[in-house]
């Protein structure tokens, strides 16, 4: 009896598992290069919001500095001379006192009393 060799077309099973192998290595790859893509913007948008949080807990402590004139202590300095020691962004900071109109020095009164009353109706700051 002769043995029938296997038709000539037909590959050796080693290189179908050799191929196998190799798909399974570049799915691997793959894979693992996304998982490091995703770590890294993963971290950097953890940086950035705890950079925002750090920021906003910085102004929410300084919110102590702009109480009214009456409920400082006597002798101490206005808010507004505090204000911009404490941080370099803040230029200057006017306000009003309660049920008095914009001060002259303050710029432009009649357009930061319009923002004022809009700020107030909307229940939110307004850009003025």
């Amino acid at each position: 009896m002769a043995t029938r060799s296997p038709p000539r077309w037909a590959p050796p099973p080693a290189a179908g598992l050799a191929a196998v192998a190799g798909y399974a290595w570049i799915v691997q790859a793959a894979l693992a290069d996304r998982r490091a893509a995703f770590d890294t913007d993963a971290r950097i948008a953890h940086r950035l919001l705890s950079t925002q949080a750090a920021q906003h807990d910085a102004m929410l402590a300084t919110l102590t500095l702009l109480q009214p004139a009456g409920a400082q202590a006597p002798g101490a300095e206005a808010a507004e001379q505090r204000l911009p020691a404490s941080f370099a962004q803040v230029l200057a900071v006017a306000r009003p006192g309660r049920g008095q109109d914009w001060p002259a020095a303050a710029g432009d009164a009649d357009r930061l009393a319009a923002a004022q009353a809009q700020s107030e109706r909307l229940q939110r700051a307004v850009l003025a």
